[in-house]
């Protein structure tokens, strides 16, 4: 409770954002640290407490959004538990039916009536394999050996978080293993069904799409190390090779060589697992897993080596991007006073006025 007061007397500082177009300057900004923080370090009781305190700062409510985005998802991520281990029920039912028709084949007298009842089994399990064979793509990982990562997918939409500047497509299906490939595959197919679910809240029916943004943790010897997407993938593609070339990288991902660098500077830095050795003939050099022999280092806890600051690149744009609105909202109101000439102009008529003619000032901002 001591903590909940102190934060409640330093937040009542923000209080003085009276102004609605300062008002939407910091509503927009926060919105942005805000994604970082929940992305890199994902929900906290502390998000939540500080809206509590600042909400009627922001006109929008687009951090309040942002959050209610998290629970939603949240609760499809149980559903889509549920909806896995239905599926796997599904799949033990059919070898067992299938294992029965064999055995009421081998119990029947007469080798012919036995040899026909084979075939019958033998055809429904062909047909079973069929059925199984049509959604290999979404259980690829249904009956993977040994222990399997887990894995929690978020659903970001892109009408409250600030994702669209800096938003990289990914391709599951040439940027990951099978065993996590499948994954998202079966977590599509029940996204595509969850919407008639009572649990979930109703949304317009859509599609997801893939991207580079969240986190994961991987054991590497004894250490856990937290990374990025981009880290873990890069990560995982070096254990079936030796070596990769930074220019191979870029070509399968399709990510920016800026967005690359950054998750490669810290896995290669004196805390990460890798080295970048450069060689005149490839462009950006190749990445090896470090020697310790050549270098020891701890080997023992957690290392932090997600990149800080995702936005840093986004917030430059997006701040031209508010000045901008800002230049044009200041011409539309010198055209709408220089209309109406001396008569002058009351200041609600002169708001409603600006209302009806700045559908094309939001089209600006909306296009970030």
């Amino acid at each position: 409770m001591e903590m909940l007061a102190q934060l409640q007397r330093c937040l009542e500082t923000v209080l003085i954002f009276s102004s609605l177009e300062m008002a939407t300057t910091f509503e927009y900004y926060y919105q942005h640290y805000m994604a970082d923080r929940l992305l890199s370090l994902g929900s906290s009781w502390l998000e939540g407490a500080v809206l509590g305190q600042i909400g009627p700062c922001f006109p929008s409510r687009l951090p309040q959004q942002m959050l209610q985005s998290l629970s939603t998802s949240e609760e499809l991520q149980r559903q889509f538990h549920i909806y896995q281990l239905q599926r796997l029920d599904q799949e033990l039912l059919k070898l067992e039916d299938t294992e029965k028709e064999i055995q009421v084949g081998r119990e029947a007298g007469g080798k012919e009536h036995n040899r026909e009842c084979k075939e019958e089994a033998e055809e429904a399990g062909a047909a079973a394999a069929t059925d199984v064979a049509e959604e290999e793509e979404e259980s690829e990982d249904l009956y993977h050996e040994g222990a399997m990562p887990e894995v929690s997918v978020l659903v970001l939409s892109p009408r409250c978080w600030p994702i669209a500047s800096i938003c990289h497509t990914l391709n599951p299906r040439t940027c990951l293993p099978s065993y996590l490939r499948g994954t998202l595959n079966r977590y599509s197919n029940f996204y595509d069904k969850s919407q008639s679910y009572p649990a979930v809240e109703q949304t317009p029916q859509r599609r997801l799409q893939w991207t580079w943004l969240g986190r994961a943790e991987l054991q590497f010897g004894d250490q856990t190390l937290h990374v990025s997407t981009v880290q873990m993938w890069l990560l995982l593609h070096l254990n079936d090779l030796k070596e990769v070339s930074i220019e191979s990288l870029l070509a399968l991902s399709g990510l920016s060589p800026e967005m690359l660098n950054q998750a490669v500077g810290l896995l290669t830095s004196s805390r990460g697992p890798l080295d970048l050795h450069e060689q005149k003939d490839v462009p950006g050099g190749v990445l090896r897993v470090r020697d310790d022999s050549e270098e020891p280092r701890p080997r023992r806890g957690s290392v932090w080596l997600i990149p800080p600051q995702t936005y840093l690149k986004a917030e430059d744009e997006d701040g031209r991007n508010l000045e901008k609105r800002q230049n044009l909202l200041n011409c539309l109101i010198v055209r709408i006073l220089k209309a109406h000439g001396d008569q002058g102009l009351h200041i609600d008529r002169l708001v409603c006025l600006v209302g009806g003619g700045g559908h094309w000032v939001r089209g600006v901002h909306s296009s970030r």
